[in-house]
């Protein structure tokens, strides 16, 4: 069914046709500022409760990987120092440079 144009629609009024609100002016902006307070207070709070959580979580990994590596380190320390790397073999010997003299100029 359609609507009838010369009516105005029910919970309209004014030229620009803004639905009434139980709260206009003052009251409104007040309460909007105060929720905007209030979103910022908790986006804080869980800000600081993620970067807790977080900080906690990277020292018990910081130690479990400190702790499982503790044997690998006394091993190092305990180990003399070496020339080179493991695995590679020493080979002594002489070496011989030859070294080219242009002979071109005679005396």
């Amino acid at each position: 069914m359609p609507v009838p144009h010369d009516r105005e629609t029910p919970g309209l009024h004014g030229p620009d046709k803004r639905h009434d609100s139980p709260v206009s002016g003052f009251a409104a902006s007040a309460l909007g500022f105060v929720g905007a307070a209030v979103g910022l207070v908790l986006a804080f709070m869980f800000s600081l409760v993620l970067a807790a959580v977080l900080l906690t979580a990277g020292v018990a990994f910081g130690g479990w990987f400190w702790w499982k590596t503790r044997t690998l380190r006394q091993q190092l320390r305990e180990q003399p120092l070496q020339a080179g790397r493991p695995g590679e073999r020493e080979v002594e010997g002489v070496v011989v440079e030859f070294v080219s003299v242009d002979r071109g100029e005679r005396r």
